[in-house]
């Protein structure tokens, strides 16, 4: 996976490990509280656009006032205004990762539990092959499709499930920074269960996007690196037929066209960067469907950077989409299972994927702010088992064995032209060291 340039891994991991202390509360008031501060500073001068409106950045501020002619020596000289914040930098990136669905079925949970000596439940070992790939980004995105309701609760396997903390924790130190969960397993265990896995992500520093624990709270996530505000926004097609208490629409997001519009626009005017998770389509489907692609352009045309899909628990390919402004938008239509334990024989379910790309703002000589997604890269992962234990993700190549005479070089070969076949320069595979 590639650095964002000029950052290295070292640093960029310890920076996000700082940011997991502070946790996104704290990273969100520290970004609001610097906002306040430059508009203090501006205070008489012409105004700043926010980023990535389209709109020129003022530059010009009142001249300070002259003290008077007739005031004499002894007149109190007026005091200057403060001169005007500095300019954003030239360019900005932030490389951003994401990976689809991490579904604990009740043979993850027992390994896990194998794996802690039968006294805690340790899902790090599965994500160790990876870590490094999900830690090195300046943001990673995972869609937690199993509720972390905790084990108080009592764990739970398809087809309503529950899993437990721990599960948090392994994302966590994989560095994993903020969570889908909106997907239609999120009432599987009710408002309790929801309401205990948004205390949980809270506490170790994870944002969850999709729920919020109260009607009128949070259900997006905002982090800021290097300056630039990114804004997550999670929803899904629905809940299983299982129905969301009344009153309690809080609990997740369901996709409504009117609201996810609303939702992004309202993201635009203040973070430079949109990202939308959609839990949408058809299961085990490898291509997206009319109601998907209609889905994607909405968020596009909304003003959304990327859409991130999930819920087939297959691949389905990439493209760009164009936006309003004349530039283009990222959709992945499905990232495919990340960690589940679906049937063994089916090759394709074991198939997952890390997407890589960067954001980046460009202050134009017009004074205005531009975001563009650039550098996009997919790398395939595979869950890889054996008799329902020792459960791992290691990336997939060309050489990975396979069960039942399975070619892994055919295979690879198969999924990069799915996976490029709208998209040819989608970057594929491990980049080169």
């Amino acid at each position: 996976m590639e650095k964002s340039a000029g950052f290295s891994q070292t640093a960029n991991r310890a920076a996000k490990r700082q940011e997991g202390r502070l946790g996104w509360r704290a990273a969100l008031a520290k970004t609001s509280v610097a906002v306040f501060a430059a508009m203090l500073a501006l205070a008489g001068c012409t105004s700043v656009a926010e980023p990535d409106r389209g709109h020129a950045v003022g530059t010009e501020g009142s001249a300070a006032p002259l003290p008077s002619a007739e005031a004499g020596a002894s007149s109190q000289t007026a005091k200057p205004t403060a001169s005007p914040s500095p300019l954003p930098p030239a360019e900005t990136r932030v490389s951003l990762a994401a990976v689809g669905d991490v579904l604990i079925h009740g043979s993850i949970y027992r390994d896990a539990l194998r794996r802690g000596g039968g006294g805690s439940y340790d899902f790090k070992p599965m994500f160790a092959e990876v870590a490094s790939m999900l830690e090195e980004p300046d943001v990673t995105f995972a869609n937690s499709e199993s509720i972390i309701g905790g084990t108080a609760l009592g764990l739970s396997d398809y087809p309503r499930f529950n899993s437990p903390h721990e599960v948090g924790d392994a994302l966590k130190a994989a560095g994993v920074d903020i969570v889908s969960t909106a997907n239609n397993h999120t009432m599987d265990r009710g408002e309790a269960a929801v309401l205990s896995a948004l205390e949980y992500w809270d506490k170790i520093g994870v944002c969850a996007a999709g729920s919020a624990a109260e009607a009128g709270g949070r259900s997006s996530c905002t982090l800021e690196r290097r300056g630039m505000t990114m804004t997550f926004l999670a929803y899904t097609y629905g809940t299983n037929g299982i129905a969301v208490p009344a009153g309690k629409e809080h609990l997740v997001n369901l996709i409504d066209r009117d609201r996810i519009s609303s939702d992004i626009r309202a993201a635009r005017s203040k973070a430079d960067a949109v990202i939308v998770s959609l839990h949408f389509g058809n299961e085990y489907q490898t291509m997206p469907n009319e109601e998907q692609k209609s889905l994607a352009k909405l968020a596009v045309d909304s003003g959304a950077h990327v859409v991130l899909g999930h819920h087939a628990h297959v691949l389905q390919p990439t493209e760009w989409l164009p936006t309003p402004d004349g530039g283009q938008a990222l959709v992945v239509y499905s990232l495919g299972n990340f960690l589940a334990a679906q049937e063994a024989a089916k090759f394709e379910r074991r198939l997952g994927g890390i997407l890589s790309l960067e954001l980046v703002r460009r202050l134009g000589p017009d004074g205005r702010l531009t975001v563009t997604v650039e550098k996009p890269r997919f790398v395939p992962t595979y869950i890889e088992f054996s008799a329902w234990k020792n459960f791992r993700i290691v990336p997939f190549t060309k050489e990975t064995k396979l069960e039942g005479g399975i070619s892994a070089a055919a295979k690879y070969e198969e999924y990069r032209k799915h996976m490029t076949q709208w998209m040819p320069e989608l970057a594929y595979g491990l980049p080169e060291r």
